[in-house]
C-alpha cells in the first residue's frame, strides 16, 4: 500500500462529514458512499480483500454514531449544531459516563472504533485492538482541541481531515 491511502481517508473522512458535495437525487447520508469508498481505496492500493472489506465495516460502525454534541469540546453551551435535538440514547449512556465533560464524553465516544479495529486487527488477543482504540480516541480528542485552538473559524473540517488521516495510518497498519 501507499501513503497516499492516508491522504485519500483524509478527504473522504472530509466528504463524510460534509454531505454538501452530494447530488439532490443522491439519498441517505454521505457516509453510506464514503464507508465502501474507505475500503475500495484500501483494496486498490494493496489491501487484500478481507482488510478492505473490513475496514469498510470498522469505518461505518464508527462513524454511525453520533458525536455532535461534543466536538465543539465545550465552546457551544448546547453542543455544536445541536440545540434542541433529543439525545438519543447513545449520547445519554455517553453523557452519563462523561460526568459532563465534552473531553471525555467525545473519548468515550470514539472508543466505538474498538469492535471495528478487533476484526481489521484480528489476532490471537484483544491487546493491539485496545490499545489502537485508546490511542485512536485520544488522538481525535487531541485533534479536535488544536482545531479549536489554532483553527477556530474553521475546525470541524480541519478536525475531520486529520482524523481521516489517522484511519489512513490504521489500514496501512492493518
Amino acid at each position: 500500500m501507499t501513503p497516499f491511502l492516508v491522504v485519500l481517508c483524509a478527504a473522504l473522512n472530509r466528504a463524510r462529514g460534509d454531505d454538501r458535495w452530494m447530488p439532490p437525487w443522491l439519498p441517505g447520508r454521505a457516509l453510506w458512499y464514503v464507508a465502501p469508498a474507505i475500503g475500495l481505496a484500501a483494496w486498490l492500493f494493496g489491501a487484500s480483500l478481507f482488510t478492505a472489506i473490513a475496514a469498510t465495516g470498522a469505518y461505518l460502525f464508527w462513524a454511525l454514531w453520533e458525536w455532535g454534541r461534543w466536538f465543539d469540546l465545550g465552546r457551544h453551551p448546547e453542543g455544536y449544531n445541536r440545540e434542541g435535538v433529543e439525545p438519543t440514547i447513545v449520547e445519554l449512556a455517553i453523557g452519563a459516563l462523561s460526568f459532563g465533560s465534552d473531553h471525555v464524553a467525545l473519548f468515550l465516544r470514539h472508543l466505538m472504533i474498538l469492535p471495528g479495529l478487533i476484526v481489521l486487527f484480528w489476532g490471537p488477543g484483544l491487546f493491539w485492538p485496545l490499545a489502537l482504540s485508546i490511542a485512536f480516541a485520544a488522538a481525535v480528542v487531541a485533534i479536535h482541541e488544536a482545531a479549536w485552538r489554532f483553527v477556530p473559524t474553521y475546525p470541524i473540517p480541519v478536525a475531520e481531515v486529520a482524523t481521516g488521516a489517522l484511519w489512513g495510518f490504521l489500514i496501512l497498519a492493518a
